[in-house]
C-alpha cells in the first residue's frame, strides 16, 4: 500500500499527467488541509481502491461541503471530488534521470489559472442549479430527463 505522508516516493503509472509527469516518475507528497490547496496544485486523490495523481483546476463550496475540480494535464475531462477524498499534495517529482523537481517546476501559466477560475465559477453555478432543481439525491440531469422525454415522444407519435 502506498504511503502519501511525505516519507517516501511512490511510482506513477499512467499517461493522464503527461507531459508534466510521465510513467515511471516517482512522486513525493505530503498530507494537506483542503484550505491549503490552490488551483494548479497537483494532488493525490483516493478513488475507490486506487490513488490518482491529478491537477486541481477549480474549487467551490455548496453549503458546508467543499469540492474540487480535478483533471489530468493530458485529459480533457473534469471530475468533481469532495475535499475529503484528497489524500495529499505532490511536493516533489523524481524523473527517470534522477533529477528532482519541486512544486515550483510544475506550476501552470497565469492564463490557465484565469481560465480554471472562471470554469470553477461556472461549474459551481451548474452544481447549485442541479441541487436546487433535483435535490441532493439526483443521479444526473439525463436520468431525470430521459423518462420524461420518452413520455413526450410517445404522446406526440
Amino acid at each position: 500500500m502506498p504511503r502519501f505522508d511525505g516519507s517516501e516516493y511512490n511510482f506513477l503509472v499512467g499517461k493522464s499527467m503527461l507531459p508534466t509527469i510521465e510513467t515511471g516518475f516517482k512522486v513525493k507528497s505530503a498530507p494537506v488541509e483542503y484550505r491549503e490547496i490552490r488551483i494548479g496544485d497537483i494532488v493525490i486523490i483516493k478513488y475507490k481502491n486506487k490513488y490518482i495523481c491529478h491537477r486541481i483546476v477549480g474549487k467551490f463550496r455548496i453549503g458546508e461541503e467543499v469540492y474540487f475540480l480535478e483533471r489530468g494535464d493530458n485529459v480533457p475531462r473534469l471530475n468533481c471530488v469532495p475535499a475529503d477524498k484528497i489524500v495529499s499534495k505532490v511536493t516533489e517529482v523524481e524523473r527517470l534521470d534522477k533529477a528532482i523537481l519541486t512544486s515550483d517546476h510544475f506550476k501552470i501559466p497565469a492564463y490557465k489559472l484565469i481560465k480554471y477560475k472562471a470554469l470553477s465559477v461556472f461549474y459551481c453555478f451548474a452544481q447549485r442549479l442541479k441541487l436546487l432543481l433535483f435535490g441532493k439525491d439526483y443521479n444526473s440531469f439525463v436520468s431525470w430527463l430521459k423518462p420524461r422525454f420518452i413520455k413526450i415522444c410517445a404522446f406526440l407519435c
